[in-house]
Order: structure tokens, then C-alpha cells, then sequence
């Protein structure tokens, strides 16, 4: 295949992976939807489409970031329950977090000797260091709600530590795989760091999953607790109102 035509492969998939980060980000801030889930994805879709064919022709960075920040805070303000001045902050958060990912991804392939000037020599290349920034993003992703005062009572360090943790082996595994041997990106390099970026995403939203199911169970749990507490307060008004006149008497 034509390395321009896998170039062009590797530049969309990186904008899909983008995409499904975004939803995670989502998810770890427990946004409430506003709209239903197939008018968000078509939302999704319309906000993805001009990010693609940005990515395929020659376009000003600034302007793929002009046009990523206007269309994420659209998204927040219009599809989850969020004002326009959350909108633009957790927008700012999210793209910053992106910057930070792809510093410490070429600080990392500093310090390990390889110059970010060659990442782009070949596709596989460019897959690789794609995909070790995005794993990155998505640890960062995780301290979202850290930098953004969401309701969850239940964040907590030990809650979240084994899941960075399993992150960060991932991404040392994603390293020595990039670094073994010549330090070349072979095919079983790329097929190994796109399967520990899948396997984290897909653990990511179980994890969310989960949590949500935990947290509505915890919900119907003080639920049931508040009304026997209340059965019993009236109860016991009941009761005493059911004694007065016979104490009157």
C-alpha cells in the first residue's frame, strides 16, 4: 500500500481515537445528557467529519485547534447539561491535557535517545508515537475531574490507582516495544501498541460502567434507607397522636 494512503489512514484513525477520548472524558466527568444517545452521536459525527478532512489536506494547526475548541464547547453546551462558561472550560482542560500528552510522549522518546524529527520517516512510525501520546491522554484523562469540581464524593486516590497504574504499564510496554531491538516500528510494533490502546479504552469504559452501576446502587440504597426512616417517623406521629387523647381523657 501506498505510504500516502496509509499516512491518510493513520491521520483518521487518530482523529476517530480523539473522538472516542472525548466521550471518555465525558464519562469521567458524569456529565448529564441533554439530548438522546443517537442525536449525541450524530452530533459526534457532524463535530468528527470536518476534523477528518482536516486532518487529510495541508490546514493551519491553528486552525484545527481554532475549530476543535469552538465545536467541543458546542458540543458541552448543547448535548450535556452545561453552561457556555463549563463549556469552555472543560473544552480549554481537555485540549490542554492533549498538549501536555503529546510534551511528556516526546519528552519520553527524548530520553530515550530517539530524535521526535524521525517519528514521521514512515506510517508505522507515526502509529506508534500516535499511540503512546493518545495512551498518555488517556491517563491524564483520568485526573480530569481533579481540575474540575464535578459532584463525585466517591473520586478518591485509592479508587483510581489501579487503573493508572495499569495504564502506566501499559504505556512502559508500549516504550519497550518501540525500543526493542533496532528501535525500528515494525508491524508487530504498531499491532502491539494499538492492541494496549484498544485494551485500555475498552477497560475505561467498563470501568465508567461500573462505577455508574455502583453509584446507582449506593443512590437506591440511601433511597430505601430515607423512606423506612421515613415509614417509621410517621409511624411513631401516628401513634403518639393515636395516645393523646386517651392521656386528655
Amino acid at each position: 500500500m501506498d505510504d500516502r494512503v496509509l499516512y491518510s489512514l493513520v491521520e483518521l484513525g487518530t482523529v476517530a481515537v480523539e473522538v472516542v477520548l472525548i466521550v471518555l472524558y465525558c464519562n469521567r466527568l458524569h456529565l448529564t445528557a441533554k439530548v438522546s444517545v443517537s442525536m449525541r452521536t450524530l452530533c459526534f459525527a457532524v463535530f468528527f467529519l470536518p476534523l477528518a478532512l482536516m486532518s487529510l489536506f495541508p490546514v493551519l494547526s491553528a486552525l484545527r485547534v481554532l475549530y476543535s475548541f469552538v465545536g467541543l464547547a458546542v458540543l458541552y453546551r448543547f448535548c450535556y447539561d452545561a453552561d457556555w462558561p463549563n463549556s469552555v472550560y472543560m473544552t480549554a482542560v481537555f485540549l490542554l491535557l492533549a498538549v501536555i500528552a503529546d510534551i511528556l510522549c516526546s519528552a519520553c522518546l527524548g530520553w530515550m535517545g530517539i530524535s521526535e524529527n524521525g517519528l514521521a520517516d514512515t506510517p508505522f512510525h507515526r502509529i506508534a508515537y500516535n499511540g503512546m501520546s493518545k495512551l498518555i491522554h488517556l491517563i491524564l484523562i483520568q485526573a480530569a475531574p481533579l481540575l474540575i469540581r464535578r459532584k463525585e464524593p466517591h473520586l478518591s486516590l485509592a479508587g483510581v490507582a489501579p487503573l493508572l497504574t495499569a495504564q502506566f504499564a501499559s504505556l512502559a510496554i508500549c516504550l519497550c516495544l518501540y525500543f526493542s531491538g533496532t528501535g525500528e516500528a515494525s508491524l508487530e510494533t504498531v499491532i502491539g501498541v494499538l492492541a494496549t490502546l484498544y485494551v485500555n479504552i475498552v477497560i475505561c469504559f467498563y470501568v465508567e460502567a461500573i462505577s455508574a452501576k455502583n453509584e446507582m446502587a449506593r443512590e437506591k440504597e440511601v433511597a430505601e434507607r430515607e423512606y423506612q426512616y421515613n415509614l417509621k417517623y410517621y409511624a411513631s406521629v401516628k401513634q403518639s397522636q393515636e395516645e393523646t387523647p386517651r392521656f386528655v381523657a
